[in-house]
């Protein structure tokens, strides 16, 4: 099992005020699982996605992510975890609005310390793999909705992580690009990768094996869904 989280509890604190985002979380997930995660807005979702993603850690309860204990590590750990072994997309695509496709997806082989033909060599192919083979060059302004998120994607694969969460992938895009963006999402979990989106779009969850609803901070329903298209 590739992520297992027991009786995960995140408690908010602003002085007095406690704010319970998290209540005693027990999920597992399985490698090259393809899973969805939805739920109101305030149901814990992000909060969700940044414990996975090592981006935060539980108030209370154990995260093990490859059988180890994320509680236990150090920041600068935590931060070679999120380099190595997890790609992030975002629905506002996060990129450097002034560098290239090419710059934009180094930069994870920058911090990795890649050395410059395996970072040439590794940015090209990702881009090719998304389809953007031909833009190498072209910076955000230059680029639609679709292919900025087709570049954040080749930067979440840049150093093959091993887990890709996507937090509302589409929820800037038309419905065209939307589903450009899905069918990568399926070739990934394809090759193995495990795949993990938070999302409101029911049509983009029924697309997944696996649907995990959360309300309140807890789990209401875990449950297949229809098989992967």
């Amino acid at each position: 099992m590739i992520i297992k989280m027991k009786l995960v509890t995140k408690v908010y604190r602003t002085g007095a005020v406690e704010f319970a985002a998290l209540k005693q979380i027990n999920l597992g997930v399985e490698k090259g699982q393809m899973v969805a995660v939805v739920g109101p807005s305030g149901s814990g979702k992000s909060t969700l996605m940044n414990i996975i993603g090592c981006l935060d850690v539980p108030t209370s309860g154990v995260y093990q992510l490859e059988g180890e204990n994320v509680n236990r590590l150090s920041a600068n750990q935590l931060a070679d975890i999120r380099n190595r072994k997890i790609g992030f997309v975002f629905q506002a695509f996060n990129l450097l609005p002034y560098a290239t496709a090419y710059e934009n997806v180094e930069v994870p082989l920058l911090f990795a310390r890649v050395n410059a033909k395996g970072r040439r060599e590794r940015v090209v192919r990702m881009l090719e793999q998304v389809g953007l083979g031909e833009k190498l060059g072209n910076k955000p302004t230059e680029m639609s909705g679709g292919e900025m998120q087709r570049v954040a994607i080749a930067r979440a694969l840049a150093n093959d992580p091993e887990i890709i969460l996507a937090d509302e992938p589409t929820g800037n895009l038309d419905t065209k690009s939307g589903e450009g963006i899905v069918k990568i999402f399926h070739d990934l979990h394809a090759l193995g990768k495990t795949v993990l989106i938070i999302t409101h779009d029911l049509n983009l969850a029924r697309k997944a094996q696996r649907i995990v609803k959360l309300k309140d901070g807890m789990i209401e329903t875990d449950e297949q869904a229809v098989k992967v298209a």
